[in-house]
């Protein structure tokens, strides 16, 4: 077996895995929240992963059988998703677990749903974008690109803060708990944060050497 065939191989195992781990987490946090789940930014940025490793999933087997390469967008989706999860990871630790007091890594990171989607998920997605899912090199405005769900999330959960439709769900929302620039702090601490994530990760990946995996042959020898 070839390298470039078992790093495939590899792969896709890893964006299955997120697959498998991340529907155990959608399911519990359903049992806990129902619908209302849909509210989290780490619910729909684990959901957004999910997506985006069946997606490479296929893309990665296709290749696997027939050789030739992943397509830019499904490239450019994975990397998109695996800086949302990214900065799902870096608020829990730097914010959520610290918030929670004495025991709140443990709990945040370790514990019934959170073990899938704080932790577990994230990571592999993130580690599977920069070391494994090869593709080509992304385009430079990529980490702008990468902004968008997170953005779109921010400017959704404000206004519905704004309009007492929903309250939270994270502390940093709460528009009428706090002054109004501290809200506008929070947003421009949680944004620039996101878009600093997506340019590790892309210079990650492309440092890895991206495209680091040369087309998988048609037949394996």
């Amino acid at each position: 077996m070839t390298n470039s065939k078992a790093k495939l191989i590899i792969a896709i195992a890893v964006n299955i895995a997120v697959i498998v781990l991340g529907i155990i987490g959608d399911v519990m946090d359903f049992g806990r929240n129902g619908l209302g789940m849909l509210g989290f930014y780490t619910i729909d940025s684990n959901i957004f992963a999910q997506i985006a490793c069946a997606v490479t999933a296929v893309f990665l087997m296709k290749k696997l059988v027939q050789g030739g390469g992943v397509p830019g967008w499904v490239t450019t989706l994975k990397y998109m998703s695996a800086c949302c999860v990214a900065v799902t990871f870096t608020v829990v630790v730097a914010v959520l677990a610290p918030m929670a007091g004495p025991g709140g890594y443990g709990v945040m990171l370790f514990s019934s749903s959170m073990l899938y989607l704080h932790f577990l998920c994230p990571l592999l997605t993130v580690a599977s974008c920069i070391f494994l899912d090869g593709g080509q090199r992304l385009p430079k405005n990529a980490a702008l690109i990468a902004l968008i769900p997170t953005a779109l999330y921010a400017l959704t959960a404000g206004v519905l803060n704004l309009t007492g439709a929903m309250h939270g769900p994270y502390p940093f929302l709460c528009v009428y708990e706090q002054p109004w620039w501290m809200s506008v702090i929070w947003l421009a601490v949680i944004l620039c944060g996101a878009w600093l994530l997506a340019l590790i990760i892309q210079l990650a990946a492309d440092r890895a050497g991206r495209p680091p995996m040369p087309p998988v042959p048609d037949k394996f020898t």
